[in-house]
């Protein structure tokens, strides 16, 4: 039977509420049944004489999480097509635009059982979806909150609610607009992993539809954290209205109006840039995505670790590509960013994640100690990732934004450029970090010449010494 939670505790402002979810079991690199204290939960209105906290519990919603259900997202024809204002679009409303069905309130299953150690109790999940909510809960919640206190975030993406659709789906078709008949909506991808919609702003969670050695993928920290560092990213590189403008003409605008937000600096060579620019953009986006899960993780390995066994050495499978910490293994891995990687993105056949996988590679290789050595363990890896390297690569992301505000041209160096800036602080061990970020950097982005960057993205590793020449970056 499900009861209704009600806390009495000594002050309204004290917030302890016990649930049941998945997570690792203590001591172990397991998934089982574990207990955490949520403190975030929103609170039902209470008259100040009952001196109580009641947690909104069978609504999931939390200060920095809401958990809807169900709905459908991704390709809005209506708005896309008939929108023909796109100067007047704001952000509330473009963050709609993805929205084809909205996702509806969950109904939270729970009971609440008795427990020794917590006098109140502890909630615990009536059924199976029930349960993956309450854990989605429970990650997503930590998760905003290490990328917002400790790796040092401070956009929407972590200073406004993240909203989930739980079992939503990926699809194509027609909000119902005034005067335009519905079109049914045609579901593209309904199971098997997360997805971030950016043009509804919304994080979706697909069914699981295999049985996994591990915690199902819905319920993955490293998948949802690599799911949300994508707001993250998107966030930062929009916070400057020039740039957000500029994006929205990309997606929406007519031909001229796309134009008008590139130039190519070569129109007369074989390579189009400002048709490149938006997958490459993605590109850079999933390896983001990758580095911030793996600080939170604290694994090279952190997307199917937890639900897949362990590919064998030397495997071309997906989870060994994406490890951080692996080398190229299948003829789909880049080993360098060249003029080919352009090519195929202005023909749209680069895949992003390859490109993604080649920064978080670069990223992984280049962590440092103040003096410039490599760390001795994992530990101290990871520690350096979370203290100095992340938080620089989140800045560089809002850099790289007012660059693209005065024009919406990317090149995956521009990041690099920028996130070096970032990360080399100040201080006489400045001119070893530099180094010893660059190098990996240098092998994997720095073989062409850079001469056309947006804004004043400076050379930062030309110093660095290599056996193919000078470094391009």
């Amino acid at each position: 039977m499900t009861l209704v939670v009600a806390l009495l505790v000594a002050s309204c402002s004290e917030r302890s509420l016990v649930v049941e979810h998945v997570g690792l079991l203590p001591g172990t690199d397991a998934f089982g049944l574990v207990r955490s204290v949520v403190a975030s939960l929103d609170s039902e209105p209470l008259a100040e004489s009952v001196g109580a906290y009641q947690p909104r519990l069978k609504q999931l919603e939390g200060q920095r999480v809401v958990i809807r259900g169900g709905g459908s997202f991704h390709g809005n024809l209506c708005s896309t097509l008939l929108n023909t204002d796109v100067n007047a679009l704001g952000r509330d409303a473009f963050f709609r635009l993805g929205i084809l069905e909205a996702p509806q309130v969950v109904d939270l299953q729970y009971d609440v059982l008795p427990d020794e150690n917590h006098p109140q109790g502890v909630v615990v999940a009536a059924d199976h979806d029930s349960l993956a909510m309450l854990t989605t809960y429970v990650n997503l919640d930590h998760i905003s909150a290490f990328f917002h206190d400790v790796l040092g975030d401070r956009s929407p993406a972590t200073e406004t609610r993240a909203t989930v659709a739980f079992y939503g789906e990926l699809g194509l078709g027609c909000q119902p607009l005034p005067g335009v008949l519905p079109v049914p909506t045609l579901p593209v991808e309904t199971a098997d992993g997360a997805s971030y919609v950016p043009t509804a702003d919304t994080f979706v969670l697909l069914r699981d539809a295999f049985t996994s050695y591990g915690v199902e993928l819905v319920n993955n920290p490293g998948v949802q954290a690599h799911e949300l560092a994508h707001r993250v990213f998107i966030q930062n590189l929009l916070a400057e209205d020039s740039a957000f403008r500029f994006y929205v003409l990309r997606r929406l605008g007519t031909e001229e109006q796309r134009n008008a937000t590139c130039t190519d600096p070569t129109p007369d060579d074989e390579v189009a840039e400002c048709d490149a620019t938006d997958l490459l953009l993605r590109g850079m986006d999933e390896g983001f995505a990758d580095i911030l899960a793996y600080a939170y993780t604290g694994r090279s390995d952190f997307l199917m670790h937890h639900s897949f066994p362990a590919p064998p050495l030397g495997s071309s499978t997906e989870a060994a590509q994406r490890d951080l910490a692996g080398t190229p293994s299948d003829p789909t891995d880049l080993e360098r960013y060249g003029p080919n990687t352009v090519r195929d993105a202005q023909k749209s056949r680069l895949r992003p994640h390859r490109l993604g996988t080649l920064l978080a590679r670069a990223f992984f290789q280049g962590i440092t100690r103040d003096d410039g050595t490599p760390p001795a363990s994992d530990e101290e890896r990871v520690a350096l990732v979370r203290r100095r390297h992340a938080p620089a690569l989140i800045r560089a992301v809002r850099v790289l934004g007012r660059d693209m505000g005065g024009e919406y041209r990317f090149d995956a160096r521009q990041l690099v450029r920028r996130y070096v800036e970032e990360v080399v602080g100040e201080g006489e061990t400045q001119h070893v970090v530099r180094d010893a970020v660059c190098r990996p950097l240098c092998d994997r982005f720095g073989d062409l010449p850079f001469p056309f960057p947006v804004g004043e993205a400076a050379p930062q590793c030309a110093h660095v010494p290599r056996a193919n020449g000078p470094c391009q970056l």
